[in-house]
């Protein structure tokens, strides 16, 4: 039963009409006459609104029901709109974090690289002098062995530093190249005058 049959129902079993009958009393023309008078307010003589007011007050109420039962459909399809656009922004906020960890992994990376980069030139540098030293000696085991110890240091520094992993299985920067990198920086800076 949509909303008109429904004011109908109500009016018939509970209005009265302009002459004190019950609508339900009436019947044909009359009871139609006398129901939609009730539904205006009651008959013009009686100071209602008459017939036009009740056929104007049922398309209301029937439109009312319609426009209030499209609201709420509108309103339910909003809230799931809103829902879904508030989920598709909490995974753009996840994928966001996601790059910006990504971002700051791969800077780390290119720092630690450069860093290592700079160590390397350095001890290639060092070692190369080392070198050149030993090789315009007359060796003598006694006199130049701390000279052969720091050059083969140095080498070995080289080596290690050239070899070193920069990032472990994880994609983090690996504990040996922080270790190189400390160690052979100081050893730089302990030689840098050299």
């Amino acid at each position: 039963m949509g909303t008109a049959g429904a004011v109908t129902t109500a009016v018939e079993k509970y209005g009265v009409a302009g002459t004190g009958s019950k609508v339900s009393d009436l019947a044909g023309a009359a009871k139609q006459k006398a129901a939609a008078a009730f539904r205006g307010g009651g008959p013009l003589k009686n100071g209602g609104g008459g017939i036009a007011l009740g056929n104007l007050a049922t398309k209301t109420a029937v439109g009312g029901i319609t426009l209030l039962a499209a609201g709420s459909t509108c309103k339910v399809q909003g809230i799931k709109a809103l829902t879904r656009a508030e989920e598709f922004a909490t995974h753009i906020q996840v994928a966001c974090a996601e790059m910006d960890l990504q971002d700051a992994k791969l800077r780390a990376v290119v720092q630690r690289a450069d860093e290592l980069t700079d160590v390397l030139t350095r001890l290639e540098r060092q070692a190369t002098v080392a070198m050149d030293r030993l090789e315009a000696l007359t060796f003598d085991p006694t006199e130049h062995m701390a000279a052969l110890s720091e050059t083969i240091e140095l080498v070995r520094g080289v080596q290690g530093v050239a070899q070193a992993r920069l990032i472990n299985e994880r994609g983090d920067l690996s504990e040996q190249s922080e270790i190189l990198r400390v160690r052979y920086r100081e050893m730089n800076e302990d030689n840098s005058d050299g």
